[in-house]
């Protein structure tokens, strides 16, 4: 290398004077700034298409592989594998530790977009949920899927047979807040039976429709119109009472919920699975009472308090056995601090005699 500094240089007096004013000339008054802009340019100046880049040899097995490579969907399995530090394009053999435990190798397509998709049910009045997804496109000439829509809890992909729909990760383990698990279960649920439809929307604004043909594959596909339930009735149970529910979960701790799903079945279920049962001595009872049932629960990060009137009706005419035959939400709040005390206001302001303590009761 050679360099022509009269050429390219600035002559100065040599005087301390002199040599000040030269290099004030050169980087300016701001000292800081200069020899911070020197050490961001020391680092990454000659890597702007990549610091470290890579040769790869692996075996093409299958006739769709290249183009699900492509979109990301499945990793490369190196046979082997070279990394160079390349600064300015000058590629250098890569040491280090880095990539010691690298086995798959996972390609990252370009964004082309964002689309919606809603999910729908059969009945077209239900509600659909609705998800944001990114645009990812393949070569056609790979000779695979040309298209994939992504979305964290799920992939759409398009080749010359039709559309695939497919979760993405563990259903279990995944924490999600109770607003994604909702709209993530009720699309499923419009999906599971294969009556369902997909609307895709592209970013000009035009949609179509692709009908579900195939009931869904997974762990208990039966069970997502019941945990949509739930989760949607504790959802509207937490709106109702003014709190928040902010804090993620996985679906397991939903199902082990029991406390809220006693709440949210009371409350808002019209046919609950369960009833209350009790023996109520005294002369002359009615075949028809009304009683008063108040709790406290919380879970994903919401608490609430709530009162349920409940009709109770014998059972035999000739014993005291009394069972409930109808529930129906009073009253719903932010959870209180005195239980017992709110159970009784609320009771007294329904005209009600009876209160049924939650201390008091066992479940069977």
């Amino acid at each position: 290398m050679s360099f022509d500094y009269s050429s390219k240089g600035s002559p100065f007096e040599l005087t301390p004077e002199g040599l000040r004013a030269a290099i004030e000339g050169a980087v300016g008054n701001d000292q800081g700034t200069y020899v911070k802009e020197k050490q961001r340019q020391l680092e990454e100046l000659g890597y702007e298409d990549a610091e470290l880049v890579g040769q790869v040899v692996f075996r093409v097995e299958r006739d769709d592989q290249l183009a699900r490579v492509a979109l990301g969907l499945e990793p490369l399995k190196s046979s082997a594998m070279q990394v160079f530090d390349a600064r300015f394009g000058i590629p250098v053999p890569y040491i280090g530790s880095l990539f010691d435990d690298l086995d798959d190798v996972y390609v990252t397509p370009p964004e082309m977009g964002t689309w919606r998709v809603a999910m729908k049910g059969a009945d077209a009045l239900e509600a659909a949920a609705s998800f944001d997804v990114k645009l990812h496109l393949a070569p056609p000439e790979l000779g695979g899927p040309y298209a994939l829509l992504k979305h964290d809890d799920f992939t759409i992909t398009f080749d010359d047979v039709g559309l695939h729909f497919e979760t993405v990760d563990v259903f279990t383990e995944t924490r999600r807040t109770l607003g994604d698990w909702c709209n993530l279960l009720r699309g499923l649920a419009h999906l599971a039976d294969g009556r369902g439809r997909l609307a895709i929307t592209t970013t000009a604004g035009n949609t179509c429709h692709f009908p579900v043909a195939g009931s869904l594959n997974g762990p208990n596909p039966e069970d997502l119109p019941k945990l949509r339930d739930f989760l949607e009735r504790w959802k509207r149970l937490v709106e109702l009472a003014g709190s928040t529910a902010t804090e993620a979960f996985t679906i397991d701790e939903a199902k082990a919920s029991w406390a809220v799903q006693v709440a949210v079945g009371l409350s808002l279920d019209p046919d609950p699975p369960g009833y209350m049962e009790f023996d109520i001595e005294g002369e002359c009872q009615p075949n028809e009472l009304e009683a008063l049932y108040f709790n406290s629960c919380s879970f994903a990060g919401a608490e609430i308090s709530f009162c349920v009137r409940v009709v109770l009706k014998r059972v035999i005419k000739t014993k005291p056995k009394f069972r409930s035959a109808k529930f129906e939400l009073v009253d719903v709040r932010p959870q209180v601090l005195d239980l017992k005390q709110y159970g009784r206001e609320r009771a007294e302001a329904e005209g009600i005699q009876i209160l049924l303590d939650p201390d008091l009761l066992e479940t069977t």
